[in-house]
């Protein structure tokens, strides 16, 4: 089985740690081991928060390191370039349409960035997943899993044991949607 380095990042309560949840458990389907680690600075208060979940045969520790993500997953485009540096060159980044400046440039302290330009300087394939209501995280999973030797089912289910009864049909909604935008794009560098 190959290998597969996974890096998310977002902003507090965009549901970063419930995607990393939702990644791994369906991962463990089909790998053989999986670490995966949250790393939550000041998530609470609008600060960033960062996942990294590894999955292969044999996998000794959760941290990915530099250039070595082949997916990174950005619930904001802000974040993605903050993060970038984790993702592989033709690396897939899988990005929401949301760009919320950041704290620091909203009170004057940051000049603020041509986020788009920036992202399209980056060596990678980029995915943007358009931002249709509040389950933006499950509209990126949908997206990711085409790009998974994983079964839709398999993403399904874990869903439905994973979120919580009175939201799941929206997030299956949600699924589907992303999952149509990224049946529709072709990742060259996937291995």
């Amino acid at each position: 089985m190959k290998k597969l380095n996974i890096v998310l990042c977002g902003i507090g309560g965009q549901g970063t740690i419930l995607a990393n949840e939702v990644i791994s458990s369906t991962l463990m389907t089909e790998y053989s081991d999986i670490k995966a680690t949250d790393i939550i600075g000041i998530g609470q208060r609008g600060g960033s928060v960062l996942s990294h979940i590894k999955a292969g045969d044999l996998v000794h520790s959760p941290l990915i390191k530099e250039r070595q993500a082949d997916i990174l997953i950005a619930f904001d485009k802000y974040e993605a370039l903050r993060w970038s540096k984790y993702l592989r060159t033709d690396g897939l980044l899988i990005v929401s349409d949301l760009a919320d400046r950041p704290n620091a440039v909203e009170i004057g302290l940051d000049k603020d960035i041509d986020v788009e330009g920036e992202l399209k300087k980056l060596q990678a394939e980029i995915l943007v997943v358009g931002r249709v209501h509040k389950y933006m995280n499950v509209s990126i999973i949908g997206a990711l899993s085409g790009f998974t030797d994983l079964s839709k089912e398999q993403w399904i289910n874990t869903l439905k044991t994973t979120v919580k009864a009175h939201s799941l049909a929206s997030n299956l909604e949600a699924f589907e949607l992303g999952r149509h935008e990224g049946e529709n794009f072709i990742w060259r560098g996937k291995h």
